[in-house]
C-alpha cells in the first residue's frame, strides 16, 4: 500500500486526508515515477529514475527508451518492459512504456515529456 500521488503532491480523498493506493494503482504510480524522474534527480537515492527525460528526441529515442525503461523498473518485481512507442507531434513529446506484469497482465505508463525546440534544447 502506498500514498496516491497527484500533480506531484499526495492525492486527498474525500475525507481530506491523503488517499492510498493499492494493487494495480499502486504498481503503475510506482511504475511511472521510476520512469518519469530523470535518473540523479532524487538526492536521498541518486539511481532512483530513468534516463527517459534525458534521452535525445530522434530517430534512436524509442530503441534507447526501452533500454532506459528495462533499466529503471529491473528490481520492479513481475514487471517487464514489452515495447515503447514515442509521439512527438503534440506540444510535448509523449512516451509509452507497454508492460507485462505477472498480477495484472499488460498495462501502459505514458509519459508526457517537454518538447525539445530544434537546437536539442527542452
Amino acid at each position: 500500500m502506498d500514498t496516491a500521488i497527484s500533480g506531484g503532491d499526495f492525492a486527498v480523498g474525500a475525507n481530506g486526508l491523503p488517499r492510498l493506493v493499492s494493487g494495480r494503482e499502486e504498481l503503475l504510480q510506482r511504475a511511472y515515477i521510476l520512469l518519469r524522474v530523470p535518473v540523479g534527480s532524487f538526492c536521498y537515492e541518486k539511481e532512483l529514475g530513468s534516463e527517459i527525460p534525458l534521452l535525445e528526441q530522434d530517430g534512436e529515442f524509442t530503441l534507447r527508451a526501452a533500454e532506459a525503461a528495462q533499466e529503471a523498473l529491473r528490481d520492479l518485481a513481475g514487471v517487464t518492459v514489452s515495447g515503447v512507442q514515442a509521439d512527438f507531434s503534440g506540444q510535448n513529446a509523449v512516451c509509452t512504456v507497454a508492460l507485462e506484469t505477472d498480477l495484472y497482465g499488460s498495462l501502459e505508463v505514458v509519459l508526457e515529456l517537454p518538447k525539445e525546440d530544434a537546437s536539442g534544447d527542452v
